[in-house]
């Protein structure tokens, strides 16, 4: 018995032995799951905390350049960017109330103060003005104690408006002020070992992201910028390429770094990867970039202005057309069609002249005007009317080819526009909203700034009722405009064609297009009259109907830009 008991007792021992290695595998094994649960976690929270952090920076840059580009009211033109949001400013209380203030830092002071509109000193660093915009934050706070709140940083270029006069691609090549005064500085993006990425930025848009070090966000009192943003330092012997050096984007230097990849991380009690040096999120925006954007909206209203012409351009002969191109190296104000050129410049000055030989015989297309009313001083009202004409009691209006009579009175239009009475009266133009009367002579008489009243030998010229801001800004010196009465126009290459690149894509059938031709080359002079000073490349400048494709990647010596008009 005794040796059974032994036996059984062994056995007992081994299972129990077994059960326990069995238990310790289990325990390992979920251990091993639950770190890596863990580290899958905390992964998955860093990578949806950077595409929200990328969310909202695209978010803001597309509402910011949005804002500045539809400021078209009076006194502001499309480009000038708003003044930052600061918490040390003229408000009392001080705030980040989402507005934006009146004015930029003083780099000169340590706390900024006071803010200052113009001059060389000019920081502009505070929070991005979302109300002032319009944008729309997710739970926005004074203290923003999460940091989901952008920073934006701008060139006092933008901003001080007496600075350019002028806001165009010509400012690329600027090496002063409009009026002599040094120019602002670009801003300055480095990569996180400290080397330059652009020295040519215009906007730098900033998460702040968590607190981290001895930043402090308390909703009282609110914090300044060095609680928000962070600062890195580039060791002495860092991996070439690298500049080591201390790098703030809290300070007013004009200089900021990027944090991607700089630190080592640290988990927290909430599993969120924070960095413990530097965690600020960047998105930046070039000069060069900002003018290839501004140029699209430039664009824009020029193709309106087209358009609105050759939608009201519908005669009696029922054809349509664009107007006239305005000849290359025109001078202020003399942008003006001269009635046969296809390839040009914009003709926003004079698109059209209306002449009068007599008080009786006045042509003006009715392309031109929208119409001509033709009141009698002095007989019997009108008592018929034929094709594109109408009568109420003295006054016949017509809008294209026709006539009003009243026994041998009549009042005739024909289709080439040419108008004729033989009775007392005068002639009323009116021309379309999309156009302005730019002069008149003689025996024709400013009604108003639509409308024109001709009763004698006269004349009257019509141009593009362009907006303010795109003539005083010179918009109409930065693009080259081609028309055809057919639709033989092409931009961008066929896959057969020589000048095709792989995965280009292009349009045919276009009756009109715009190339917005940049700021000036090296190579090129303007004002000038050789089209080669205008455009950059071969396939722009050879004189048939093709040209570069829209998007075609602009260089140093390439900076043109295709628009489509009208197919």
């Amino acid at each position: 018995m005794p040796k059974l008991s032994k036996k059984i007792s062994l056995k007992k021992g081994f299972q129990q032995k077994g059960v326990a290695l069995i238990l310790m595998a289990v325990i390992l094994a979920l251990a091993a799951s639950a770190y890596a649960i863990k580290v899958f976690n905390v992964s998955s929270i860093q990578a949806r905390q950077e595409t929200d952090a990328s969310t909202i920076l695209a978010n803001a840059k597309a509402t910011l350049l949005g804002y500045t580009f539809g400021r078209v009211g009076a006194g502001e033109r499309p480009g000038n960017m708003p003044y930052p949001d600061y918490f040390a400013s003229t408000e009392v209380p001080a705030n980040y109330d989402g507005f934006a203030d009146d004015g930029c830092m003083d780099s000169t002071k340590a706390d900024g103060l006071p803010l200052i509109s113009i001059g060389s000193n000019m920081s502009c660093l505070g929070r991005l003005p979302w109300q002032t915009i319009g944008m729309t934050l997710p739970n926005p706070s004074q203290n923003d104690a999460l940091g989901i709140m952008p920073w934006y940083a701008v060139s006092a270029n933008l901003v001080d408006t007496n600075c350019f006069t002028a806001l165009n691609p010509g400012i690329l090549n600027a090496t002063a002020c409009s009026g002599g005064a040094p120019l602002h500085p670009w801003l300055t993006v480095r990569d996180n070992k400290g080397n330059i990425i652009s020295n040519r930025v215009a906007i730098v848009l900033i998460l702040p992201k968590q607190a981290i070090g001895n930043q402090a966000r308390p909703s009282l009192p609110l914090g300044d910028v060095r609680n928000y943003l962070d600062t890195a330092v580039v060791p002495a012997g860092c991996s070439a390429p690298c500049v080591p050096g201390t790098y703030s984007n809290a300070d007013l230097d004009n200089d900021f770094i990027m944090a991607s990849g700089l630190a080592s991380v640290n988990i927290d009690q909430n599993n969120q990867n924070l960095a413990i040096t530097i965690n600020d999120k960047v998105l930046f925006i070039t000069i060069d970039e900002f003018m290839a954007e501004l140029t699209k909206r430039a664009a824009g209203e020029a193709r309106k202005l087209l358009n609105s012409y050759k939608a009201n351009n519908q005669g009696s002969l029922n054809t349509t057309h664009f107007p006239y191109a305005a000849p290359l190296g025109a001078a202020l104000n003399n942008n003006n069609s001269n009635g046969t050129s296809t390839k040009g410049s914009l003709p926003i000055d004079i698109t059209d002249t209306c002449s009068c030989t007599s008080g009786a015989s006045c042509t003006c297309n009715f392309q031109a005007i929208s119409n001509v009313a033709f009141k009698k001083s002095s007989g019997a009202p009108w008592t018929s009317k034929t094709l594109a004409c109408t009568y109420a009691g003295p006054i016949c209006t017509c809008t294209g080819a026709g006539s009003c009579k009243s026994g041998a009175r009549s009042f005739n239009c024909g289709a080439n526009g040419l108008c004729t009475h033989n009775v007392a009266g005068a002639s009323t133009y009116a021309v379309p909203n999309h156009a302005d009367i730019v002069s008149v002579a003689n025996g024709c008489v400013l009604l108003n700034s639509v409308s024109v009243v001709c009763n004698a030998v006269g004349s009257f010229k019509i141009g593009l009722k362009e907006p303010t801001w795109f003539k005083t800004n010179l918009w109409q010196d930065y693009f080259y405009y081609h028309q055809s009465s057919t639709p033989i126009l092409q931009v961008g290459h066929k896959p057969s064609d020589p000048g095709y690149q792989q995965g280009e894509i292009y349009h045919t059938g276009i009756y009109a297009l715009i190339i917005g031709t940049g700021s000036i080359l090296v190579r090129q002079t303007r004002p000038s009259s050789f089209v080669a000073d205008y455009l950059d490349s071969p396939e722009n400048t050879n004189g048939d109907s093709v040209y570069d494709a829209i998007g075609t990647v602009r260089n140093v010596n390439y900076n043109d830009q295709s628009f489509i008009v009208a197919p």
